[in-house]
């Protein structure tokens, strides 16, 4: 899951990503196997919020399938995978439930290579679309510092949050958040 500072590192990302055209961001690399291929980071923590950051960009969600603290860790799409009946309830719920999980085949591989680390690739293709609005998946819905003192501020002044939301979409029109998201926050 992304961490609360998620975002905060999306403004950074031109730091990040060595292959970021200046002003026009991360969404303006074309060659995705060659930033990949030619990437290294500091910590594992470094490359998992850039490919993060650079699959956020391309409406794509990344997370880690498995890993090795120190020597390596696989990640997926989170459409990855598929439906597993843990406790074999499926033909008895009495509410119809889904899953995202559609078996999408992207996987790569950070791994730690002479005291840094890079991307080892396995397979770069997804099995569906990317999404046009990331909103729908809660691990992309933090707040930067700055929006949760904001949202602290105007909770102390009674606003409520479908006001609080209004009030910080007009400062950043791309927010991600829903209503929940600031129900979520208060608690």
């Amino acid at each position: 899951m992304a961490g609360p500072d998620f975002f905060d590192a999306l403004g950074e990302i031109a730091e990040i990503c060595p292959y970021s055209e200046g002003h026009y961001g991360i969404s303006q690399i074309e060659n995705e196997e060659l930033y990949l291929k030619t990437s290294k980071f500091e910590s594992s923590d470094a490359l998992l919020e850039s490919a993060r950051s650079f699959y956020y960009a391309k409406g794509y969600e990344i997370i880690i399938r498995s890993s090795k603290p120190n020597k390596n860790m696989i990640l997926q799409c989170s459409r990855g995978g598929s439906y597993r009946d843990a406790l074999g309830i499926k033909d008895n719920r009495k509410k119809k439930t889904v899953s995202v999980l559609i078996g999408c085949p992207f996987r790569i591989e950070g791994k730690r290579s002479n005291g840094s680390w890079i991307f080892k690739l396995h397979n770069l293709n997804h099995n569906h679309e990317p999404a046009t609005d990331m909103s729908w998946n809660s691990s992309f819905r933090w707040f930067s510092s700055d929006e949760k003192q904001t949202i602290k501020e105007m909770t102390l002044a009674g606003i409520p949050p479908r006001q609080i939301l209004a009030s910080l979409r007009q400062q950043n029109p791309n927010l991600p958040a829903i209503s929940r998201t600031i129900y979520n926050f208060k608690k």
